[in-house]
């Protein structure tokens, strides 16, 4: 029997899910908190998956959240600033990917 192949918001869920379990449990997941510093520090281009950034950065945000609700305002404060700072890069990346479409289609800005 093969597993069905998640639905992005499937996938989204997942991802956040590993994340938020990772960095907000009584101990802090190194596997999860490589993953998402390899991603903060780690160049995001063309090739980069995109959705996997976006994901990573909600989770960040979540943990965050769940994080402020624990009390643990400095470590929340520091998830979110990583989440915002993957997102920021992410839109940098979609920047670059309208600029090519444009390049590619002709279309010339004044």
């Amino acid at each position: 029997m093969t597993l069905p192949i998640p639905t992005l918001p499937e996938r989204m869920r997942q991802i956040e899910a590993r994340i938020v379990d990772g960095l907000t449990g009584p101990e802090v997941s190194e596997p999860v908190l490589s993953d998402v510093c390899d991603m903060l520090c780690a160049p995001i281009t063309l090739q980069s998956d995109i959705f996997e950034q976006v994901a990573v950065a909600r989770g960040c945000h979540v943990a965050a959240q769940e994080l402020h609700w624990q009390g643990n305002h400095s470590l929340a404060d520091g998830y979110a600033a990583i989440g915002q700072d993957i997102l920021a890069k992410t839109i940098a990346v979609i920047a670059q990917f309208v600029a090519l479409d444009r390049h590619l289609s002709g279309v010339t800005t004044h």
